[in-house]
């Protein structure tokens, strides 16, 4: 790993980080947190590829608003946790962004069924999911009811910290 690849991985875990902190504290990711992150991965990309980063950088950048637009319609999953995702794939390439993705789902599954089960809402939380789904198949995209019981919430930021680790460490 290159000077510039290790500075640019490191800047990434800690904006991360930051990011994570500042979720479960207040409930919220500062945009000037993720305006920071996007110009960082910007210089980044384009120190480690030339004028070819600033295309990698804008798809990456675009594709989790893409990729996850529904989930934030649903309100399944807040406007700070797809800001994140695009901030990482200002930094990453479009590869390792879907990997971080789908690791990072995997993980706040895990994450939410260890959580609801410990609070006692694990059979009350399936049900509504099931409920949700069968809305879903039969096109009712509303909101997820289960998003307005505050027991029922997690910080994804968590999960998506957890996702670009096992990404970027090399485990999958």
């Amino acid at each position: 790993m290159d000077a510039i690849t290790f500075a640019s991985t490191i800047a990434l875990f800690t904006l991360v980080i930051i990011a994570v902190v500042e979720d479960v504290r207040f409930m919220r990711i500062r945009n000037r947190l993720i305006l920071i992150g996007l110009v960082l991965g910007l210089a980044f990309r384009i120190l480690e590829e030339g004028s070819q980063g600033v295309i990698s950088y804008a798809i990456g950048v675009i594709f989790p608003v893409i990729l996850l637009f529904l989930l934030f319609l649903a309100r399944i999953l807040g406007a700070g946790d797809i800001k994140l995702f695009s901030m990482i794939g200002g930094f990453v390439p479009l590869e390792q962004l879907i990997v971080c993705v789908g690791c990072s789902f995997l993980a706040g599954g895990i994450l939410a069924f260890i959580l609801l089960f410990v609070r006692g809402y694990a059979l009350q939380s399936l049900t509504e999911g099931i409920r949700y789904m069968g809305q879903v198949a039969f096109g009712q995209l509303g909101e997820y009811e289960g998003r307005k019981k505050k027991e029922h919430l997690m910080h994804f930021s968590v999960a998506i910290l957890l996702g670009l680790l096992i990404t970027k460490g090399g485990f999958i």
